[in-house]
């Protein structure tokens, strides 16, 4: 497995959306340390919470 990047920046915003949630490197970022967590508004406390961990793994994999 590859390492991880130093000093991940995750910005997380909810948003109306068709999806539950999507994970992706930021526009600006080149350095692959700057992230963005979409979460569909609407949902219940714990469903958006096991949304932010699965998408969370992505960002794992986008770091590494």
């Amino acid at each position: 497995m590859g390492r991880l990047a130093k000093n991940v920046r995750v910005d997380i915003k909810v948003v109306s959306s068709f999806l539950d949630g999507c994970a992706y490197p930021h526009e600006d970022d080149e350095t692959q340390r700057h992230f963005v967590v979409e979460i569909a508004k609407g949902m219940s406390r714990e469903d958006a919470l096991l949304v932010l961990a699965h998408e969370m793994v992505h960002v794992r994999q986008y770091a590494r």
